[in-house]
């Protein structure tokens, strides 16, 4: 080595490192902000589970039977029955809360117990 190499590698040392690259260059150090947005993406998606959850558990917990809402006061037991086949009210909770999520993704909010129609 030449006394210009050893002085180079002198200043290195002196300045603190040994002269190699240091391993973190390389490295991106990430932002708080990321961080901070990931946080809150989590408890958005939490926040939004939730809600859906209990928007469909107190629609299905009306009182009284929308079918028979629905089919009117002057209706029939098959007519009634009809209002409950189309209303998917015969269907497990679990398989209507899936159609339920099913058609909040798709922008379909059901069928509508008063009216019969859907939006």
């Amino acid at each position: 080595m030449t006394a210009e190499t050893l002085g180079k590698a002198g200043e290195a040392d002196e300045a603190g490192g040994t002269g190699a690259p240091d391993a973190d260059a390389g490295r991106r150090r990430r932002s708080p902000w990321l961080g901070f947005a990931m946080r809150r993406l989590a408890g958005l998606g939490a926040v939004l589970a939730t809600l859906v959850t209990v928007t469909f558990l107190i629609v299905q917990l009306i009182p009284g039977d929308p079918a028979r809402v629905l089919a009117g006061p002057d209706a029939g037991p098959e007519q009634i029955a009809e209002a409950r086949e189309r209303l998917g009210l015969g269907e497990p909770l679990v398989q209507r809360f899936a159609a339920y999520v099913g058609g909040l993704f798709r922008g379909d909010l059901g069928t509508s117990f008063t009216t019969g129609g859907s939006r």
